[in-house]
């Protein structure tokens, strides 16, 4: 499959950018700037790159990410989407298959029920309490917030500069999950690969956000995802298509390959 001009430019463009949130910002800019069959287009160049191991694919798929699984553009997203079906894109549409407001359903109760807030004195701290404590640089405050149900602290705790890894895998693995707490682990964390596949093993994890992921997933990687049971089958039906359209590596990858299943129709 030949560049076309537009993926061509994200590649040149993207490959000149060294800070990740550049790059972000510009392949956030781009999702707007052409028409969605375009845009459906170029990502299905950027799909085949990344399939077959090919310079320039990964980082732009990776820079385009965080603009995909996030529900503030889902209406842009959806609409890429729906051209991409409509013209038969394979790869682009495989990436978005999930991308629609349904695949951002949210089940947020835990939210609702304040369970995970950090008391006091028997009581819920307050919302601004808990903001104004994940602000701080305390390593115990920090810990006590990881599970905090409210999007907003768990926001402040993600761009806390005390946050560690651990910490950040202990928020995408909880369970049961709270969708809106892994949209921000997502969108601030995506480039971490164990957070990424925190994400994607974790049942309660939006479609929306899961199937776009894998496509930064290496083989033996989509393998475990293949293999794991209580992931959604729609998740575990796309990571076995990319798994088939990846060459294998050099590496022994028996150990990882995916069990024979018939695939979800």
């Amino acid at each position: 499959m030949s560049d076309i001009p537009l993926a061509t430019s994200w590649f040149k463009r993207i490959g000149s950018l060294r800070d990740p949130a550049l790059r972000r910002t510009f392949a956030q800019n781009e999702l707007y700037g052409a028409d969605a069959s375009a845009v459906a287009e170029a990502l299905d160049v950027v799909c085949h790159r990344v399939d077959r191991r090919r310079p320039g694919g990964r980082e732009t798929l990776t820079a385009f990410a965080p603009t995909l699984t996030n529900l503030d553009h889902i209406d842009r997203v959806e609409a890429v989407r729906s051209a991409a079906i409509e013209e038969e894109r394979q790869a682009s549409a495989r990436l978005l298959r999930c991308s629609t407001r349904q695949g951002h359903t949210t089940n947020d109760r835990l939210q609702q029920s304040l369970e995970g807030a950090i008391e006091r004195d028997g009581r819920p701290l307050s919302l601004g309490e808990r903001r104004a404590l994940a602000r701080q640089p305390s390593r115990s405050t920090l810990r006590k917030l990881l599970r905090d149900p409210h999007p907003m602290v768990a926001h402040l705790v993600l761009t806390n500069p005390r946050v560690t890894e651990e910490d950040i895998l202990v928020m995408a693995c909880r369970r049961p999950a709270i969708t809106s707490i892994l949209h921000e682990v997502a969108q601030q964390w995506f480039h971490n690969a164990r957070v990424r596949m925190a994400l994607v093993f974790n049942p309660g994890s939006p479609a929306a956000i899961s199937v776009p992921l894998l496509g930064l997933l290496v083989r033996h990687e989509l393998a475990q995802i293949v293999n794991a049971m209580d992931i959604p089958p729609i998740v575990r039906d796309t990571a076995r298509q990319l798994y088939a359209l990846r060459p294998p590596l050099d590496t022994d990858e028996v150990a990882d390959e995916p069990v024979s299943e018939r695939p979800e129709s």
